[in-house]
């Protein structure tokens, strides 16, 4: 699937929309904005991130039969999050940004909502 890009013209950077399926695999040269479905537990890993550009990961549990999941951050060095894990219970998405500054990557949990729309 192509891209969604949307420019606002309220900000400096354009928000590049990105189906990433059901994978956690990040990948920056994508977009910096990914819709994941999340069909099972697993371990975020990212590519090509780009220094001083904000990565919005939106992940929705989409298990089957309905039960929480649980996302793993990245543990490598340079990798800093509030928790290494979280848990997403049936019928909500978890957003996460990604912000790398040099060689750190800063993760920022936003708070699990209900799914309204996808």
């Amino acid at each position: 699937m192509n891209p969604i890009i949307i420019d606002n013209n309220l900000s400096e950077q354009l928000k590049v929309i990105y189906d990433n399926s059901s994978s956690l695999a990040i990948d920056g040269a994508n977009g910096t904005y990914f819709t994941i479905a999340a069909t099972d537990s697993g371990a975020i890993t990212h590519s090509n991130i780009i220094e001083g550009v904000v990565y919005t990961l939106q992940i929705k549990n989409a298990k089957s039969p309905a039960a929480d999941i649980v996302v793993t951050y990245p543990t490598a060095a340079g990798n800093i999050s509030s928790t290494p894990t979280r848990t997403i219970p049936t019928g909500k998405y978890l957003e996460i940004e990604l912000l790398k500054v040099g060689s750190t990557y800063i993760w920022r949990d936003a708070v699990i909502t209900e799914i309204t729309t996808w």
